[in-house]
């Protein structure tokens, strides 16, 4: 399986304070900061505008992270490209190669999947019995209006089995965790789609169902989900910009129009600090203010 690279003048990473990572770069010519610079929890990290993880052609965007925390491989965590489907349904790269304005495109039927399968972790992110903390993070443009994913497992359908992170009719950012016959559901109240550029975090306490969600902010907006009892392996593969796939089609694609930039995750629950430094980073990294 092909492996990431990463350009000589970007491996450098600079010095962990207090466990912590300076958010930003120190300017035009640093070395890039990454996320596993900035927290210990990271499983994987794309971005469409750093070479290591898109060399510029083909439809696999590859992880950034050197060594997953859960001890697998880097490789473990590439994405293809319309996984499954037609030529039709894989992103597309626009922008400056090697740039971090640059992102993948959709038209409202594009979307990738893991190309491996799902780890362990991602098998776990929605049980309440042998279940994971975690967390999220992306960067993502989309316009307003219906029903439109940012990853998922379950699809959006209570009759599967997972977790989704999408952006409903609403345009708020909403998780939603289904055991095939009930769902529940963590509400940021926080408008995500509106046409303009979002640095989202989003993390989840499976012991407490406590959660919290960053939007272009330091600070969190809180909740505890709500007691679902599920032990199942998730109906789908992780699909990003999507919900994920039922019957390998991906359900609420992002509408046309849409992009995405960045997309992580890490397996613990995040202070409000490391959540804070996550944001940081992307917005930092996207010019976001």
């Amino acid at each position: 399986m092909r492996g990431t690279f990463r350009p000589l003048s970007k491996s450098f990473a600079p010095f962990k304070v207090g466990g912590l990572q300076p958010a930003a770069t120190g300017g035009e010519g640093a070395p890039r900061v990454y996320l596993h610079d900035v927290v210990d929890s990271v499983m994987f990290e794309l971005d469409a505008g750093d070479a290591g993880s898109y060399p510029g052609e083909g439809a696999e965007w590859y992880s950034l992270t050197p060594a997953p925390v859960d001890g697998g491989e880097s490789s473990d965590y590439s994405f293809g490209g319309g996984f499954g489907m037609a030529e039709i349904n894989e992103p597309v790269f626009t922008g400056e190669y090697d740039t971090p304005g640059a992102y993948f495109a959709t038209d409202g039927q594009k979307f990738f999947a893991i190309s491996g399968g799902n780890t362990d972790f991602l098998d776990a992110l929605h049980k309440s019995t042998g279940g994971t903390n975690f967390w999220m993070a992306t960067v993502i443009r989309y316009p307003a209006g219906g029903n439109q994913g940012i990853a998922g497992t379950n699809a959006r359908l209570t009759a599967n089995v997972g977790v989704s992170f999408r952006s409903p009719s609403a345009d708020d950012f909403i998780v939603g965790y289904t055991n095939g016959a009930s769902v529940v559901t963590a509400d940021s109240n926080s408008a995500i789609a509106d046409g303009t550029d979002h640095a989202i975090v989003y993390t989840y306490n499976t012991s407490t169902r406590a959660w919290k969600a960053f939007n272009n902010s330091a600070t969190p907006v809180t909740g505890t989900l709500g007691a679902l009892t599920v032990t199942d392996a998730p109906t789908s593969r992780l699909a990003l910009m999507s919900s994920g796939l039922a019957a390998g089609v991906p359900n609420d694609a992002a509408a046309n129009g849409s992009r995405m930039y960045l997309y992580a995750m890490g397996n613990e629950y995040l202070t409000d600090e490391e959540g804070a430094a996550i944001i940081a980073n992307l917005m930092g990294r996207f010019g976001i203010s």
